[in-house]
């Protein structure tokens, strides 16, 4: 197997192949099970073994880890602790979607660097006047219901103007949700919202947009792109969005949507859902699979396509320009997973774990564990960090146990070449309820760059055994 990673690495790196016949015939001889899709990503272990590594704490007072202040005391913008964190580019700014921030709101924030590290410098969009406190604005529109658990998912920049998908329909009551009308409901829908101000006042883009994309595609991500890249875009206009996302929030698989812009600019809802793909001739007269497109979301088809867990609900899918492959992060089973593909559409890779915060040094470090004494252990026995008091309790998790969730991929931060890039992403923790910014090394498989699965990894008992919780988001 690996002779044929080795080999299929070498046949898509190589622009021009003389001996491209060659080529042809020995692909021919492989399974079609080996050459349809892309192998996982393979991340680098650092010297500890850790597959992602903590850059810094992005938000809040605070450092949990050193107990320190962070590089970004964002209580100056009445922002204690907060989660989510969905990344776009805006008129040369770098800006972040965070979810409910100091209660139900939600607000934005942004930054002009360049760099990851040492921490990237956030200022939350304010309307106030006052140099000592600067409460941030709230995205908020009258005909969008915003509260709790209701929040932005993804946004881009069209023309000068800020567009925001936001959850809607799905606000938290009794421990469970209700849609507008007060019904109890397990899915929500996806309301698009637009901004002439750079994100200090919103308004609803139309009644249309109000109703949803559908019960496949409620949390989303979005990139876009042009026909001229893509020739299989539902379109005749030059560009236009590929709309990522998950219905049944973390319990769905992922669907794609094609929204066209150019009507969008004419406030019309035109929008097409994947439906798998069929074969057809290219001008070579070769046979190729190009996807299909269809009006009713009830002819969406996921994009995986195999027996994995239907766990994803936040999720991020960014195409890495130095990989040359799209890029997907989610949460699954308390792991952040990663999987690539040639094209949006697929066929997409497996899953590869970016981090395991058991595994990879975040339980008892910067995520808090096991508090053992609070269940009637003993007190040494809890490593965890201190309690985030604005960490919400739910329920289900009276111990206040964090989770890892929302990764969200930064393209502009994204560094590296063909052979392996190091990613950053945002990454929530539910307690402390802050966002970290993260980093992992992937390596195209068949490189020699990654680590085998089977290198030891020097952990701490502290590291591993404890428990961990899934929040109720």
């Amino acid at each position: 197997m690996q002779i044929i990673d080795r080999f299929l690495a070498f046949v898509k790196n190589v622009p021009s192949c003389r001996f491209l016949r060659w080529c042809l015939v020995l692909t021919s001889l492989l399974p079609a099970s080996v050459l349809g899709k892309p192998m996982p990503p393979e991340p680098v272990p650092d010297n500890g073994g850790a597959r992602s590594q903590k850059v810094c704490q992005m938000t809040g007072d605070l450092e949990f880890e050193t107990v320190q202040p962070t590089k970004n005391p964002t209580g100056y913008y009445n922002v204690p602790g907060t989660d989510l964190g969905s990344p776009f580019e805006h008129n040369g700014r770098q800006y972040f979607l965070f979810g409910d921030t100091n209660g139900a709101d939600d607000g934005i924030a942004f930054t002009t660097a360049r760099a990851a590290e040492p921490c990237p410098r956030l200022e939350f969009v304010s309307d106030s006047k006052d140099s000592n406190h600067k409460p941030f604005k709230p995205i908020a529109d009258a005909k969008i219901s915003m509260k709790a658990d209701e929040v932005p998912t993804t946004g881009f920049s069209v023309h000068g103007a800020l567009y925001v998908f936001v959850r809607t329909g799905y606000a938290l009551n009794n421990g469970g949700h209700v849609d507008e009308r007060g019904n109890v409901t397990e899915v929500g829908k996806a309301a698009l919202l637009r901004s002439d101000d750079n994100g200090l006042t919103f308004y609803s883009v139309s009644d249309e947009w109000r109703q949803g994309l559908g019960e496949k595609l409620v949390y989303l991500s979005s990139v876009r792109v042009s026909k001229a890249d893509f020739p299989d875009l539902p379109t005749n206009s030059s560009e236009g969005l590929l709309v990522f996302g998950s219905g049944n929030y973390r319990k769905s698989k992922p669907y794609l949507a094609f929204i066209d812009l150019d009507e969008l600019n004419n406030r019309k809802k035109v929008l097409k859902y994947f439906a798998g793909t069929v074969m057809a001739k290219s001008i070579s007269r070769i046979e190729t699979r190009i996807p299909r497109w269809e009006d009713e979301d009830k002819e969406a088809r996921d994009l995986f396509n195999d027996n994995t867990p239907q766990c994803v609900g936040e999720l991020s899918v960014t195409w890495n320009s130095k990989l040359r492959q799209w890029l997907m992060l989610y949460n699954c089973e308390h792991k952040i997973l990663a999987r690539v593909a040639e094209k949006p559409w697929g066929p997409w890779s497996g899953p590869a774990i970016i981090f395991d915060p058991a595994a990879d040094g975040g339980i008892c470090r910067f995520i808090r564990g096991c508090s053992c004494h609070e269940r009637g252990g003993n007190q040494r026995e809890d490593c965890a960090p201190v309690r985030d008091i604005t960490s919400p309790s739910t329920p289900d998790n009276p111990w206040g146990l964090g989770d890892v969730y929302a990764p969200y991929a930064i393209p502009r931060y994204t560094i590296g070449g063909r052979r392996s890039v190091t990613v950053y992403y945002l990454m929530s923790t539910w307690n402390p309820y802050q966002v970290v910014m993260m980093k992992t090394t992937l390596a195209r498989p068949g490189n020699g760059e990654a680590a085998p699965e089977t290198k030891a990894r020097e952990m701490s008992t502290r590291r591993d055994g404890r428990d961990f919780h899934h929040h109720s988001r």
